[in-house]
């Protein structure tokens, strides 16, 4: 077997599926095309997420990754990425290491579509957006209703975000990466002063209290997404943390039409209750706001479905279809398959680079939006576990996970510049006081021995 420590080096199998491509490599996990065999020429490929050797043996990780697939599992519909199967495989280490496989999907995230489709001197129809938007919120209002033996489990994602949201080629939405979501019997929980989730992305009441939160900080999330691609502009996103998070906590929302004056009134009517600062005054589930979406869509002269969406998804990404139907074909044949970062399609090269915005960071002792919140923790960013695309931010067959960071530029270390004289001065008068203190501490105690 192919060692996969190995740099470039592909898997052979994981569990039952023969591992024919790598979609992503992440942090602590990679993504790989999986493709399961049987008879009569029966075949299907998924999308498998295992977790790497070297960090199958943490249990923070693991118990993240487990409560991923079970939340995810339980989970079945339209607009939700399908977990299929949690297994366990040794992939020739003397360890076991956790894998999921999933449905594998097929175009790009909503993230990726804003911005490409601005590339091109576009936006993404208002009304394509609001169906988009519908169909999430149904999605979401699934999870948050989930039951099991009669028991509401209180599932609520909390990283919903436009890279978070997939739109198939085939027109269908989904919302993809259950990690950070939380439901009753998780095995991780979320510590006191510990904010999860993307920070322009979050309601104001996540800036106060990590545990004081229910499902309709996801109405808010997605109101938030919605603002965005619509109006095409960032709603809370500021030049640092500690500007963002007082954003969020402000909740000023900028009335659309006074930006754009072609925008509809009755969009913001929705988007402004999505976005109330004050939780109660929002939708009380997440159908309700998915109706009046679907209102809003129908009002503006067409009926909007899947095939109006792939329709759009054709005029956007079609010109480099042909690129991925190749590397599709060979997916499925039985040649070695060409790298990945080789055939990946993706936004065009002037493509405003939409990574610079992610702000996903986990924000410890973070309770209130101020500087010293932040000095109060530390800022560390939370993709290490998630599949990252190579760097000049290509892509092509996607998974179910976002799209990547372009890898960071090392930060210089700081220069020190050479002390002034008096500081020298200062600091030779400290050591001179030092040597006195200690001989004479060094006499007194002889003295006080030979008097004995």
């Amino acid at each position: 077997m192919t060692n996969p420590q190995q740099a470039g080096a592909l898997p052979t199998k994981i569990g039952r599926y023969e591992i024919r491509a790598k979609l992503a490599d992440g942090g602590m996990a990679n993504i790989y095309v999986g493709r399961l065999s049987g008879p009569a020429g029966f075949e299907k490929l998924h999308a498998i997420k295992v977790i790497k050797p070297e960090f199958s043996r943490d249990q923070d990780f693991t118990n993240m990754f487990l409560d991923e697939a079970r939340i995810a599992a339980k989970l079945s519909h339209p607009s939700i990425v399908q977990v299929l199967e949690l297994g366990e495989d040794d992939a020739g280490t003397k360890s076991k290491r956790l894998f999921m496989a999933m449905e594998l999907l097929f175009g790009e995230s909503l993230w990726d579509v804003w911005f490409t489709a601005r590339a091109k001197g576009q936006k993404i129809p208002v009304d394509i957006a609001a169906w988009i938007g519908a169909r999430i919120a149904e999605g979401l209002h699934h999870a948050h209703e989930h039951a099991t033996g009669g028991v509401k489990q209180n599932v609520i994602h909390r990283d919903v975000n436009p890279s978070n949201i997939f739109v198939t080629d085939d027109g269908q939405p989904k919302i993809i990466d259950f990690g950070l979501a939380k439901a009753k019997n998780r095995v991780t929980e979320t510590g006191l002063g510990v904010i999860k989730g993307k920070l322009a992305y979050m309601a104001p009441e996540q800036t106060k209290s990590s545990r004081d939160i229910d499902h309709r900080i996801d109405i808010f999330a997605l109101g938030v997404t919605l603002w965005e691609i619509t109006v095409d502009k960032r709603l809370f996103k500021r030049v640092d943390n500690v500007s963002t998070l007082s954003a969020v906590a402000e909740c000023k929302i900028p009335d659309p039409t006074s930006i754009a004056p072609d925008y509809s009134p009755a969009l913001w009517d929705i988007l402004k209750k999505a976005l109330a600062k004050d939780r109660t005054q929002r939708y009380a589930t997440a159908k309700d706001m998915a109706d009046e979406l679907d209102a809003f869509s129908r009002s503006r002269g067409r009926v909007v479905t899947a095939s109006t969406v792939a329709g759009f998804m054709e005029e956007i990404f079609g010109a480099q279809r042909q690129r991925y139907q190749a590397w599709l074909d060979e997916i499925r044949s039985e040649r070695p398959v060409p790298a990945a970062e080789e055939s990946f399609r993706g936004p065009p090269s002037d493509v405003e680079d939409p990574a610079k915005f992610d702000d996903n960071a986990v924000i410890v002792g973070a309770d209130v939006p101020s500087d010293s919140a932040l000095k109060a923790g530390p800022v560390t960013d939370r993709n290490e576990d998630r599949p990252r695309l190579p760097a000049d931010r290509t892509s092509g067959i996607r998974g179910y996970d976002k799209p990547a960071e372009p890898a960071k530029e090392p930060e210089e270390a700081p220069k020190l510049a050479p002390p002034k004289p008096a500081e020298v001065k200062e600091a030779s008068r400290a050591w001179l006081w030092a040597v006195v203190i200690l001989v004479v501490a060094i006499g007194t105690a002889w003295w006080a021995t030979h008097r004995m």
